[in-house]
């Protein structure tokens, strides 16, 4: 049985998730933020893939991503200042048409006023449509982190038809470009968990990866930001097209081992090879044990 990440279908209409503002989310500096997202490469322009940014006043605004302004498939990221201004902001597009059909992993950096666009693992040339002086990132409250909501043009049936997975922030220190393409993995995504930035970078949240959805709520991986799939069905949780790998230090089913106990009875675990003598686990919830009940050993033998 094959077992796949998890993404979110989000339609265009009217679907979006809200994350919620929980504390950790708000990072003021030194912020890192990614996602995979497939479009089909006739995606409108300026429509939000992932912010942080009070949509339904216009206000509180912190960062958002989003498709291009000058064509719909280049990338785009403003950030703002900590008085959450519209005019207080940093506003950078790619320079190259990025967001072609197919899927790609999309994210950016903020470090002491210096933003960097990230585009499967490659920093981007980009042009500049407003390079206010951002030293720091609005950090207050009633600032929610949101999954495919409405656009930048403020329009109220701006939502941005595409899937989303794999979606982390970082905090304490930036992830560097190398770092950025390790989650990407030429194309096969791997669990942010497993990565630890040289720098020091702090996972703070984590949606899509790991876990299993149960519908409606999209569950924070690392932190407490859980999301709610709003004007969705469970129908819109689909199958990524990555096939569930373990980390290289949780290889389940590669075979069994048990030893013998004083009462003669049995316990059994998974090991990664013939000479380890290491328990095994598996990520919660990615494999039902119930399809692997002929792994276990129950009893004396």
């Amino acid at each position: 049985m094959t077992i796949y990440y998890k993404a979110l279908d989000l339609d265009g209409i009217n679907d979006y998730v809200d994350c919620g503002d929980d504390a950790a989310t708000r990072i003021s500096n030194n912020l890192s933020v990614m996602t995979c997202i497939y479009v089909d490469g006739s995606q409108p322009k300026e429509k939000q893939i992932l912010t942080k940014y009070n949509w339904m006043t216009e206000d509180y605004r912190t960062w958002s991503m989003c498709t291009g302004f000058s064509t719909n498939q280049r990338f785009r990221v403003l950030v703002f200042a900590a008085s959450g201004a519209w005019a207080d902001r940093k506003d950078y597009e790619t320079k190259d048409d990025v967001l072609t059909a197919g899927w790609h992993m999309v994210g950016f950096t903020f470090v002491s006023g210096v933003l960097k666009l990230i585009v499967d693992g490659v920093e981007q040339t980009v042009n500049k449509f407003s390079d206010y002086t951002v030293n720091t990132l609005y950090s207050g409250a009633n600032s929610p982190v949101v999954m495919a909501s409405r656009g930048t043009d403020g329009t109220p049936d701006g939502f941005l038809a595409c899937r989303l997975c794999n979606t982390s922030i970082w905090d304490t220190a930036v992830l560097s470009e190398a770092n950025f393409a390790t989650l990407w993995g030429s194309g096969t995504p791997t669990d942010p968990a497993d990565l630890t930035p040289a720098g020091g970078g702090s996972l703070v949240a984590s949606w899509c990866w790991n876990t299993a959805i149960t519908y409606p709520t999209i569950p924070d991986n690392t932190g407490s930001s859980d999301g709610t799939m709003t004007n969705m069905t469970a129908g819109d949780i689909v199958d990524s097209p990555w096939a569930w790998l373990p980390s290289t230090a949780v290889r389940p089913f590669l075979y069994n081992r048990a030893t013998k106990t004083s009462d003669g009875s049995y316990t059994s675990w998974l090991s990664p090879s013939p000479n380890s003598d290491t328990l095994m686990t598996y990520h919660p919830d990615a494999l039902d044990p119930a399809d692997y009940t002929d792994f276990v050993v129950t009893g004396g033998v």
